[in-house]
């Protein structure tokens, strides 16, 4: 399933289920999926230690424990699939105009 959205360039996205680091998901591609966070999750220097020095486990900012297919905007849209169980992510970072879900 895919549904698409026209985003103007301006618009901000929060929401995305339990995020640690990451607040606006403008330009960003969100998978959702269950992923340990890692250490660091991102924030340097110690997430490029831990992925350079043992295999990646430093983690990245777009990893969560609880991921959600749901969002709110700066504009009062929003978006919410009751289906927690598939697999997939959601694109804000197709372009400054559109962004689309994916799921299978």
């Amino acid at each position: 399933m895919e549904v698409s959205f026209d985003s103007p360039e301006q618009e901000k996205v929060y929401g995305m289920g339990l995020q640690y680091t990451e607040m606006n998901f403008k330009g960003k591609k969100v998978h959702m999926i269950t992923s340990e966070g890692g250490v660091g999750r991102g924030l340097q220097p110690i997430t490029d230690m831990g992925n350079t020095e043992r295999k990646n486990m430093g983690g990245n900012t777009m990893t969560t424990y609880a991921p959600s297919y749901s969002f709110v905007t700066s504009l009062r849209r929003g978006f919410i699939y009751n289906n927690h169980t598939e697999i997939g992510h959601i694109d804000f970072s197709q372009s400054a105009r559109r962004f689309s879900t994916l799921m299978w």
